[in-house]
C-alpha cells in the first residue's frame, strides 16, 4: 500500500534537500521487449477505436471543372504489426522496425460534380507497411525524462483502393 502513495512522490520530480527526487530505472533486454509487446497491443486497440478524421476537398479536373470530394467514417479493421523488433541504440536510445506490416481500412466516400453527386464505400489495404524509427530518449532542460523521434522512414510497396457503389 505503501508504494501507491509513494511512486507518485517519487516520479513527481520533487527536490528534498536540493537532491531532484525521483525514480530510476535499468532496462534490460527482456524489459525492452515486453514494453514492445505492451506498446504494440496498445497501439493497436488505440487505433482500431479511435476516430480518424474525415477527408474533404476539391481539385479542379479537365472536362469535369471543380470535383469536389470527402471520405468519411474511415475505420481501421485490421492492423498486423507482428513482425518488429526492438533494440537499444548505443548512446542514442532505442531502435524500432516493424517488417511486412499490414493495414486494411473502409470509408464512405462522395464526390460532387458537374454532373452532380455520387458516393458509395471504399476498402483500403495497405501491404506490405515497413517502419524504422529511432526513439532517443534523454532529458529535457529541468531534468524531465524526454523522449523524441530521430529518425523515421516508412514503406508501403502495395497500396489497394476498391470503390464500391457509385452512379446513384
Amino acid at each position: 500500500m505503501f508504494w501507491l502513495f509513494a511512486l507518485p512522490l517519487l516520479a513527481s520530480g520533487v527536490q528534498v534537500g536540493g537532491v531532484p527526487a525521483g525514480l530510476k530505472a535499468q532496462v534490460n533486454p527482456k524489459a525492452l521487449e515486453y514494453g514492445k509487446q505492451f506498446g504494440l497491443r496498445m497501439v493497436n486497440s488505440m487505433l482500431k477505436k479511435d476516430a480518424i478524421p474525415d477527408i474533404h476537398g476539391s481539385q479542379d479536373v479537365p472536362l469535369l471543372g471543380d470535383v469536389q470530394y470527402s471520405v468519411t467514417g474511415i475505420q481501421i479493421h485490421q492492423l498486423q504489426l507482428d513482425d518488429s523488433a526492438i533494440s537499444f541504440s548505443k548512446g542514442l536510445g532505442v531502435n524500432l522496425t516493424i517488417q511486412n506490416g499490414q493495414v486494411s481500412l473502409s470509408g464512405n466516400w462522395k464526390l460532387r460534380t458537374v454532373f452532380g453527386p455520387d458516393g458509395g464505400t471504399v476498402d483500403i489495404t495497405v501491404q506490405p507497411l515497413s517502419l524504422s524509427t529511432l526513439l532517443v530518449v534523454g532529458k529535457e532542460g529541468r531534468g524531465r525524462p524526454l523522449v523524441r523521434v530521430s529518425r523515421c522512414r516508412a514503406n508501403v510497396e502495395d497500396l489497394v483502393v476498391k470503390f464500391h457503389g457509385g452512379n446513384r
